[in-house]
């Protein structure tokens, strides 16, 4: 050990140099004690389990690690890190017990780094003990490290910070995206659901050094999640690939390599937790099918999105080049297994798929962006097809009602024809038997009938064909002038009529059209004129509410039986023995188009009051 480096918080990586014993627990004093003839010189990261040393590749087992330090310089208290020890373990320095995780008699698996503090003389002997019956590496399968506390300090917090990044950023993506996934049925929808997995899968992926720094879970059960959400990760990749090249995921070679992903999916979490802890020798296997599954994976992909990308536009390069960076990335991951171990961030893998989440979500951008101008495009080219549309339709039902109302006309002149000469035939007592009377009577009455129908429709079409143009009104100077012009018609059957307001001209102002403001009077007013006796009154009133003005017109007439009162507001409903019932359907429609509300309130041999409500001016 170099004292300037190290004084200088810069550490040492303790790789090389190191006796193992497979299969032994020796403490310091055992070790001093016995020849050396079973150890093994190896560095740390040649054996990831205890395979090796067992001809049916158990991994499983305890193993005993030394290592011999030679510093010069003056003695000085350093931290030593020993991250991720598999899977219970004691650290011993000059024969001191100076940490551990778990327990090794009796077995209690933890996996957690674990940072000790010791001085550092001239001669330094290191002694680790691991014990593992759970997961499938075994004993020390990342460096220690060897510095100053405020190195370890340093690295530790690197380290989170670039897990806590990964994890924090690549949820940000996936609640971006997250809009996206309820667009059933689409292409679209389905890449976003797989970006969302795959992101998701890989937050939990990265869990792990957050869990290992608490030493927390089942082992078991945390090695199975990662290794479930890694497997996870590519069924998701795959599924990218095979949508954007337009490959069925349902049938076909989609269907098969869809089905391999998802098998190796099940295996990941079945193996982990039921096959291995009642077979060990299995595991030497299992990691096997693993790597070689990875690497035909990483070489499919780099294949796939080599040739879409002769073929595709430039968002789809994002997405192909991003599965390029992780196919690449998971390939020497795999090749270089043993040796490459990251010091202050990431596995290659891992920094893979966060390179895919990244030019994913740039081509979910680009992809949502031209969707976005595109519907754009469509709304505007669809306005102008509807208004096109409509003022087709608008003048086929002018040119229609003007035919209507012609047609009316013209159907007039003959009826009345009719009904004139019948009755100049009953009025010069012509000389008629009287079958030919009772005919002649019968021809009266249908040529009444049929002129007050005409006359209806003529009503209805002339209603329809008003201009319907709006315009700022004075509702007080309205039904003030209304009132005027007709108190003395309607105080001619001995009603009285009366116009109530504590408004002044000018405070009520509207936007509405004058005559439909006017028709709707004269029939909610002459309508309570046929169901008011003699010495009855109706009373017309205005007054302001909130945003809106009320106007009130309630007679002391018969009243509307509670039956009645939901159908009184439809086309052709009356209960008048000659009405039409078309004059409330009208008043109906007027305040409707005034972007107003009606309402009825009605006590049988009490009387009637309708309540329409119009929005003030300065409110519309």
């Amino acid at each position: 050990m170099d004292e300037n480096n190290l004084s200088r918080d810069v550490p040492a990586y303790l790789v090389d140099g190191w006796k193992l014993y497979p299969d032994q627990l020796l403490t310091p004093a055992q070790i001093a004690s016995t020849a050396d003839t079973s150890s093994v010189t190896t560095y740390i990261g040649q054996f990831l389990n205890l395979s090796a040393f067992h001809r049916n590749k158990d991994s499983y087992g305890t193993a005993t690690y030394r290592l011999l330090l030679h510093y010069d310089g003056a003695p000085a208290t350093f931290s030593l890190l020993l991250p991720e020890i598999y899977s219970s373990s004691k650290v011993y320095v000059n024969g001191e017990l100076v940490g551990q995780t778990g327990s090794i008699s009796p077995y209690q698996p933890q996996i957690k780094d674990l940072v000790c503090s010791f001085t550092l003389t001239e001669d330094t002997e290191l002694v680790v003990q691991t014990a593992n019956y759970t997961h499938y590496y075994s004993g020390m399968t990342f460096p220690p490290v060897l510095g100053s506390a405020a190195c370890m300090y340093t690295m530790n917090a690197v380290r989170m910070i670039f897990y806590g990044f990964l994890c924090f950023f690549s949820l940000a993506i996936a609640l971006f995206t997250l809009p996206f996934w309820t667009q059933k049925g689409s292409r679209h929808h389905r890449l976003s659901l797989c970006l969302g997995v795959l992101v998701l899968s890989f937050c939990v992926r990265i869990l792990y050094p957050f869990i290992h720094l608490l030493g927390l879970g089942s082992i078991r059960l945390l090695y199975t999640m990662e290794d479930a959400a890694s497997m996870l990760g590519i069924f998701c990749i795959l599924a990218i690939v095979l949508l954007y090249m337009g490959i069925p995921l349902s049938h076909g070679k989609g269907a098969m390599l869809c089905r391999c992903a998802g098998t190796m999916l099940l295996v990941s979490i079945i193996v982990p937790l039921a096959v291995l802890p009642v077979f060990p020798t299995y595991t030497f296997v299992y990691g096997k099918m693993i790597s070689i599954y990875k690497l035909l994976v990483a070489l499919l992909l780099i294949c796939l999105t080599f040739y879409s990308s002769v073929r595709q536009n430039y968002k789809a390069k994002w997405l192909l080049g991003g599965v390029t960076i992780y196919g690449t990335s998971l390939f020497a991951g795999t090749v270089l297994i043993n040796r490459y171990e990251p010091a202050y961030t990431g596995w290659l893998d891992e920094y893979g798929v966060f390179a895919l989440v990244l030019c994913f979500s740039m081509f979910m951008f680009l992809e949502n962006r031209s969707m976005i101008a595109e519907n754009e495009s469509l709304t505007f080219h669809l306005q102008e097809e509807v208004e096109l549309k409509t003022q087709d339709i608008a003048g086929l039902i002018n040119e229609r009602q003007r035919f209507l109302s012609e047609f009316l006309h013209d159907l007039k002149s003959p009826m009345a024809s009719i009904l004139t000469y019948t009755q100049l035939i009953q009025e010069n007592q012509i000389q008629l038997d009287p079958d030919t009377a009772s005919l002649l009577t019968v021809i009266e009455d249908k040529c009444s009938d049929m002129a007050g129908r005409i006359k209806t429709m003529q009503d209805f079409t002339v209603e329809n064909n008003l201009e319907f143009c709006m315009e700022p009104l004075d509702l007080y100077l309205l039904l003030q002038q209304f009132h005027h012009s007709n108190q003395p018609d309607v105080e001619l059957d001995g009603i009285d009529f009366l116009f109530s307001s504590r408004l002044t001209e000018g405070a009520c102002m509207i936007l509405g059209n004058r005559e439909k403001l006017l028709r709707m009077l004269e029939n909610l007013v002459y309508n309570a004129v046929a169901a008011t006796p003699a010495d009855g009154t109706i009373t017309l009133t205005l007054r302001k509410e909130s945003d809106h003005a009320l106007i009130t017109v309630s007679d002391t007439g018969c009243g509307i039986a509670p039956e009645e009162i939901s159908h009184v507001f439809n086309r052709f409903y009356t209960n008048r023995p000659n009405g039409k019932g078309l004059g409330l359907y009208i008043v109906k429609t007027i305040v409707t188009e005034h972007k107003g509300t009606i309402d009825l309130h009605s006590v049988p041999s009490e009387g009637t009051s309708f309540i329409i409500s119009i929005p003030l001016l300065h409110q519309l």
